[in-house]
């Protein structure tokens, strides 16, 4: 599985067999997960060196999640809202490594506090597609109301721990209407759209504004 920068005390996990699968020679379960009052539930199935996770639906609130976003981040940064997440993902069964999938998440009141400065942002969507024949994700996301973003590029997932993954593209966001009651995102984004370029290891992202 991806490694995670910080533990995760789970509360409650619930396994139930996929009855019409267990004499198929490859058995599938129900597998749900709850820790803090959130829960994540996928069906899981593992063959021919890879485990394969069917029907993804999750949903929690952001900040039970904050303790795994730790050192994985370029810039400390405190965020709110609720995030949901489905789709389906196929990861190498010896070293975790996600292998291909399609995964699309959701990111609803949208909140970030940087440096004192508390910033509604929106609501916004996130895709994830493999790409295998060229060995990578492609990755799309965008949405907003008090920062507009448009983004997009593709991410190379070169072993189990997220931090290390490679991550390239070209981002563009400018202040929403809902801005001009917040000075403060306003004065950081300033007028017009502001483009960026994203390079190197999700852990240490390098930003230039273009």
């Amino acid at each position: 599985m991806p490694r995670m920068s910080a533990p995760v005390l789970v509360e409650k996990v619930t396994v139930r067999p996929k009855l019409d699968t267990l004499w198929s020679g490859h058995p599938a379960a129900r597998v749900s997960i709850g820790w803090q009052g959130q829960m994540i539930s996928a069906s899981m199935l593992q063959k021919d060196g890879y485990v394969e996770f069917q029907d993804i639906d999750g949903s929690a609130d952001i900040a039970a999640l904050q303790p795994l976003l730790q050192g994985q981040l370029a810039m400390p940064v405190n965020v709110h809202g609720r995030v949901a997440l489905s789709g389906n993902l196929r990861l190498d069964a010896a070293t975790g490594q996600p292998l291909s999938g399609t995964l699309a998440a959701g990111w609803q009141g949208a909140e970030a506090v940087l440096g004192g400065m508390k910033l509604p942002l929106g609501d916004y969507r996130l895709t994830l597609k493999s790409d295998t024949q060229a060995n990578q994700w492609l990755w799309q996301a965008d949405g907003g109301s008090g920062l507009i973003l448009k983004a997009s590029g593709q991410m190379v997932t070169n072993g189990a721990d997220p931090a290390m993954w490679q991550v390239h593209g070209n981002v563009a966001v400018a202040a929403g209407a809902a801005s001009a009651s917040n000075p403060e995102l306003g004065m950081l984004l300033g007028d017009g759209m502001t483009r960026l370029q994203l390079s190197g290891q999700l852990h240490k992202l390098q930003i230039k504004r273009l």
